[in-house]
């Protein structure tokens, strides 16, 4: 498998991933690793330069900063050394001054969710071998394959949601968690100049 960030375009993955026999074949780890992948570059590409490591973690950055200036006016230069030398000292000490707000950043992954969901039905189905079963539907050879392909469109629809994909893919109990820490991941090092602006075309 590619790096994340090397991984193409979600559009361009659609076709390989759905169409080709070679991709039902794969160990479903490494189905697992591959759409995890996908889900990951959906969110660099959403979240880059807008989205904030503070808006990600859900903490009020003027606040936060406010209280550590105020705390830093009264702390002695022994206190303030400490809290520069040592990053627990400092996560410890910050806590006490963070207060809590919303997430507003969305993240749509509906892309990666209905290329997950479509794959699992269609191998549920056992219409994993694509070119009969397009030589099928086109040809109007078999009214079952058609059946069975209607059946698992109509099934994938049904179960679409924004937190089961997600769960399957991670092997966890909250999607919802999931999201909220890759969103927290995504973000850092998005801040326009620090580093170099992250490119969102497959040619990483």
């Amino acid at each position: 498998m590619q790096d994340p960030e090397s991984v193409p375009d979600i559009a361009r993955v659609f076709v390989p991933v759905l169409c080709t026999n070679a991709a039902y074949l794969l160990p479903e780890e490494a189905k697992k690793k591959l759409f995890a992948q996908l889900l990951i570059r959906e969110a660099l590409d959403l979240s880059s330069s807008q989205l904030g490591l503070y808006e990600a973690l859900g903490v009020d950055e003027k606040v936060l900063q406010k209280r550590c200036e105020a705390w830093a006016a009264l702390a002695s230069d022994e206190e303030i050394d400490t809290v520069l030398q040592d990053d627990g000292v400092a996560a410890s000490t910050a806590k006490g001054f963070i207060v809590a707000r919303r997430c507003n950043f969305h993240l749509s992954h509906w892309r990666v969710n209905l290329m997950y969901t479509l794959h699992r039905e269609i191998q549920r189905a056992a219409l994993t071998d694509v070119a009969s079963v397009i030589d099928c539907v086109m040809g109007g050879d078999s009214a079952s394959i058609h059946a069975k392909l209607l059946d698992a469109l109509q099934t994938a629809s049904a179960v679409l949601d924004d937190d089961t994909a997600v769960r399957c893919i991670f092997s966890c109990s909250d999607g919802g968690a999931v999201l909220a820490d890759l969103l927290t991941v995504c973000c850092h090092g998005h801040v326009e100049g620090t580093v170099e602006t992250p490119k969102h075309d497959g040619n990483m």
